[in-house]
């Protein structure tokens, strides 16, 4: 349902007739600097310890004007740490969340032959909660959650291709983002300064066909 609702959503926003090129790009995170507290100055998260995390997404790039590409995409991520309560036992957690992506970017070409490009960007991260498995490593009893809950946010993105075989591109990306975009303006408001420390960033390999 989810992928048919972006699928409409682009084929309204963007029509046919209107763009240039079309090009379908794979996603996969390299590396991810993933933020465990917001809440400004008061937040705590010294109980919170990263164990790791993985994306991947795909996305669809409607070229409407030259060089201006809109952005659609559908992806998953997974999030793992340990939570350590004191005196109470320590348990491991992992998130598996379902992610939207709407952005805009300028794609610019650095050679005549086109085959180098460089593209910055905004987008909004779109975050559907998915399962939450919490496991007590004294016990290892698990115990599975499901809340149903989506937030949105806003961020930046910049990436470098590099075509091959006249349609595809191989290439990089790196993004980063207030996946909370309502929480990061309340702390900004409140605390007057940007909460830095509420981004999340990510560092993606790409791979990619262009029509």
């Amino acid at each position: 349902m989810r992928i048919l609702c972006l699928f409409l959503f682009a084929c309204v926003l963007f029509p046919l007739q209107a763009q240039r090129f079309f090009s379908l790009t794979a996603n996969v995170s390299g590396l991810s600097i993933v933020p465990f507290a917001t809440g400004g100055t008061n937040a705590e998260s010294s109980n919170y310890n990263y164990s790791g995390s993985s994306s991947y997404s795909l996305n669809a790039r409607f070229f409407a004007k030259k060089d201006i590409a809109f952005r659609v995409g559908l992806g998953m991520s997974n999030l793992s740490y340990t939570v350590n309560g004191g005196n109470l036992a320590m348990h491991s957690v992992n998130h598996s969340d379902t992610k939207g992506v709407l952005g805009a970017e300028m794609h610019i070409r650095l050679d005549k032959k086109r085959r180098f490009t460089f593209y910055p960007g905004v987008f909004v991260p779109v975050t559907w909660t998915g399962k939450l498995n919490v496991t007590d490593m004294t016990t290892d009893v698990k115990n599975s959650y499901t809340t149903g809950n989506m937030r949105a946010g806003l961020g930046l993105n910049a990436g470098f291709n590099v075509r091959f075989l006249r349609i595809f591109r191989v290439g990089v990306e790196a993004d980063c983002a207030f996946q909370r975009a309502f929480q990061a303006y309340s702390d900004a408001t409140m605390y007057n300064y940007l909460p830095i420390q509420e981004l999340q960033t990510n560092l993606y390999g790409t791979l990619g066909l262009s029509f």
